[in-house]
């Protein structure tokens, strides 16, 4: 699973135990997601990805 998180270019936050991946259109991702990480033959710890929306001025504060 790691490898296919990294080939498709998620980032792993070690702090938070989670995977991240910065996107604009999440309908893909949500595919993606659903065929490959929260299928029942991956064992998923979850039932599907948390949605979080972060703006610029939350990004780059100090």
């Amino acid at each position: 699973m790691k490898d296919a998180l990294k080939a498709r270019a998620y980032r792993c936050d070690g702090e938070r135990n989670v995977w991240w991946l910065e996107v604009v259109d999440r309908s893909n991702e949500k595919w993606w997601l659903a065929a490959n990480v929260y299928c029942a033959t991956a064992k998923p710890k979850a039932l599907g990805p948390e949605w979080v929306r972060i703006t610029n001025r939350q990004r780059w504060s100090a």
